[in-house]
């Protein structure tokens, strides 16, 4: 799932389908940085930026990490990653 709040194409909560290639790479770069070890949030404290969370879930463990731009590049990585995969993507917008 996706949500977009400002200053985004896509307004609102979306939803796309992955293919088990897709989900794999993703969950290889979640393992490499270790991201269930990683804080819940980091930060550089500037106002005005955009910010990522993502959440990943394993088995019975659920993790969500945020950060803003340049504090945790993994992160970001993880969320490159999957902007690549999803841009041709036929996203469709889950009503609220």
């Amino acid at each position: 799932m996706y949500e977009g709040h400002n200053y985004v194409e896509r307004l609102g909560k979306w939803k796309t389908q992955l293919n088990k290639y897709q989900i794999n790479e993703i969950t290889s770069l979640i393992y490499a940085i270790g991201f269930f070890k990683l804080n819940g949030s980091y930060s550089n404290l500037a106002t005005c930026q955009s910010w990522i969370t993502i959440t990943a879930k394993a088995g019975d463990k659920i993790k969500t990490v945020s950060s803003d731009p340049g504090c945790y590049y993994p992160l970001w990585s993880i969320a490159s990653l999957i902007d690549y995969m999803t841009e041709k993507s036929n996203w469709e917008k889950i009503e609220n």
